[in-house]
C-alpha cells in the first residue's frame, strides 16, 4: 500500500496512533512537514499519541568522523551544509538521499505549530554510536549491559541529543492544542 503522510484517507479522529518513522526528514520544504504534521493531528482523537523519528543535523559529522568519510571532498561539502542548514543532498546511492535534517531545537517547535502537546524528546542511538568497535563490545554479554545503561540514561538529556543519528519524539497522549 502506498500513500502520502500529507493527504490521508482517513476521517478526522480515526486512529489511536500515527508512526511517522521517514516523512519529517524525506519532507525537505517545512510547509510539506507542516501539512504533514496536521494531517496526523487531524486523525488522531484527543489522547492520541504521534511518535516522529527525525534525523539529526549533526549526522553526517559525526559518521563522517567515525567512518572516516571526510577524505571524499563531495562528503566534505555534504556535511558542512548539514551543518550549516539541515539541508542534505546525498549524492544517489552514496551518503542517503535528499533529506531534511533537523537540529534537536527545531523539532518541538514544528509540533507546537501542528498542535501538539505535552512532548518528549529522546536519542535513539545515544552515544552509542559513537563506538568504534561496536560489534565486539556488543557480543561481550558485560559489555553489552554497559553500553545499553550509558546509552539509557543520558537519553533525555537534551544538550546531547544531537550526537544521536535519530531523534524520537512523542506526544504523552494527554492533550492538544487547538489549530
Amino acid at each position: 500500500m502506498q500513500g502520502d503522510a500529507r493527504r490521508l484517507d482517513w476521517p478526522n479522529a480515526a486512529v489511536d496512533a500515527v508512526l511517522l518513522l521517514g516523512p519529517l526528514y524525506h519532507l525537505v520544504d517545512a510547509d510539506e512537514r507542516q501539512a504533514c504534521l496536521r494531517e496526523a493531528w487531524r486523525v488522531l482523537p484527543l489522547g492520541g499519541i504521534v511518535l516522529t523519528v527525525v534525523i539529526s543535523r549533526f549526522t553526517s559529522a559525526v559518521d563522517g568522523l567515525v567512518s572516516h568519510l571526510f577524505d571524499d571532498p563531495r562528503f566534505v561539502s555534504i556535511a558542512w551544509e548539514d551543518l550549516h542548514s539541515g539541508r542534505h543532498r546525498g549524492l544517489g546511492e552514496k551518503y542517503f538521499t535528499t533529506a531534511h535534517l533537523h537540529h534537536p531545537d527545531e523539532i518541538e517547535p514544528e509540533l507546537t505549530e501542528a498542535g501538539f502537546a505535552n512532548i518528549e524528546l529522546l536519542a535513539l542511538e545515544g552515544l552509542g554510536c559513537l563506538l568504534q568497535d561496536y560489534q565486539t563490545q556488543w557480543s561481550d554479554t558485560a559489555q553489552h549491559e554497559i553500553i545499553l545503561e550509558a546509552v539509557r540514561r543520558p537519553e533525555h538529556e537534551r544538550t546531547l541529543l544531537g550526537a544521536s543519528s535519530h531523534i524520537e519524539s512523542h506526544t504523552s497522549g494527554t492533550s492538544r492544542l487547538p489549530v
